[in-house]
């Protein structure tokens, strides 16, 4: 076509999408244009509902509770502990919450799958340690590595613990808990893979003046 003496080019046609082959929700089998294929990031499972998850961050309320009365019965001195936050995270997640040097005790309760982590900042160590060594559990250098018998005392504290919240579930079978050992970088904790779902509880502890 011309207009004057300019020639004017004709739109040239657009090109089909590709077709490609998809599955429907139903299962059935189907073509689709590629332009109608959309990527989605679902983002990590979870494996409670959100209903389930309430009343499971709402239990452990109450027993994180508990914990503290047991603890402070045991080591003769308030301790408090509450829980802040119960969060589903990754691996990569909970090592860049948790840089090290830290006191990581690995435990496993039986019948129930998979290998927990009990994460106690070394303040928290050193003073809890101090306590059961016969001090007041005040003024305690934070800035230096735990011992081998303060290692053992703190196992031990961090073994009834876990009991006494083993102890809460109703209506199950016996859960025995057990501990496997401790790790001072959480890099190194081989309790599954990278893409894998950990349900973390977060507390907040205080003895002495030491709150973490």
């Amino acid at each position: 076509a011309r207009v004057g003496s300019s020639p004017v080019q004709a739109p040239a046609p657009t090109p089909s999408a590709q077709a490609v082959q998809v599955f429907t929700f139903r299962g059935l089998k189907t073509t689709l244009p590629s332009d109608r294929v959309r990527n989605f990031a679902f983002g990590q499972s979870a494996a409670l509902s959100s209903s389930e998850l309430h009343r499971f961050k709402s239990h452990n309320e109450s027993v994180v509770r508990g914990i503290g009365a047991r603890l402070s019965l045991f080591l003769r001195i308030e301790f408090t502990l509450e829980l802040l936050s119960l969060d589903t995270v990754t691996m990569p997640k909970f090592v860049d919450s948790a840089p090290p040097p830290r006191h990581m005790i690995l435990f496993k309760i039986d019948p129930l799958r998979g290998i927990g982590v009990m994460d106690v900042p070394p303040p928290l160590s050193l003073s809890v340690a101090d306590r059961m060594l016969g001090g007041k559990g005040f003024s305690v250098n934070p800035n230096r590595a735990l011992r081998e018998v303060e290692i053992a005392l703190v196992n031990q504290m961090a073994q009834i613990a876990i009991k006494e919240w083993s102890m809460s579930w109703k209506g199950m079978d016996e859960l025995r808990p057990t501990l496997l050992g401790h790790e001072s970088n959480p890099r190194f904790l081989q309790i599954g893979e990278q893409d894998d779902s950990y349900f973390m509880l977060k507390m907040e502890a205080g003895i002495g003046d030491c709150i973490e």
